[in-house]
């Protein structure tokens, strides 16, 4: 960790540092600095590269600081864990889509509108190709309805997106995912509404 942050971290010690005591764990990005004052145990905790401390409390006695220390210890060490388990789960996923595959957006201020795209090549191991394609639209209200998407009636012109887990960005508004099948094979209509 570079200089700036342990910086960053001793101002929010309350102790000359020279009496502070520096405890790590070996296991985690878990730090805490453990400083008396007045004769009552302190500790500030902070973990991964954070400037702000988890917790900084003073304590009725060392016991129970050690205890919120090991506690917070424990927690991070689970929290890593389960950060290193999904990373690994969404790598093992890949872009999570084939070539026919159908993904919707659903997006807007004020009102609701609904956009399908269809994968039509998978490049590489994490780009797909999308072309946006036409929705079968039925008006259920006054400005508002369903839609359903139509394969293969393309619209746009093709371009290209990193996909990850079945989505991927469109634009800085658009995020599109899978539109999954029912039980009969069709795709589920979505409410799109227009005021505009």
């Amino acid at each position: 960790m570079n200089d700036e942050i342990y910086a960053k971290r001793e101002r929010f010690v309350a102790a000359p540092m020279d009496t502070v005591s520096i405890l790590q764990d070996g296991q985690s990005s878990a730090v805490a600095y453990l400083y008396e004052m007045n004769g009552r145990p302190y500790a500030v905790g902070f973990g991964g590269r954070r400037c702000k401390p988890d917790y900084n409390y003073r304590f009725r006695s060392h016991e129970s600081r050690a205890a919120h220390v090991q506690k917070h210890f424990e927690t991070l060490r689970a929290n890593e864990q389960a950060a290193r388990e999904r990373k690994a789960a969404r790598k093992a996923a890949g872009r999570g889509l084939d070539v026919g595959d159908v993904l919707h957006t659903s997006w807007g201020y004020e009102q609701t509108n609904v956009d399908y795209y269809q994968v039509t090549s998978l490049i590489g191991k994490t780009m797909v190709e999308l072309r946006e394609i036409a929705a079968d639209r039925t008006e259920t209200g006054w400005l508002q309805g369903t839609c359903t998407p139509v394969p293969d009636a393309f619209v746009g012109p093709a371009f290209r997106r990193v996909a990850k887990d079945g989505a991927c960005t469109i634009d800085q508004v658009r995020h599109a995912w899978k539109l999954k099948r029912d039980d009969n094979g069709d795709y589920r209509a979505s409410h799109w509404s227009s005021y505009y």
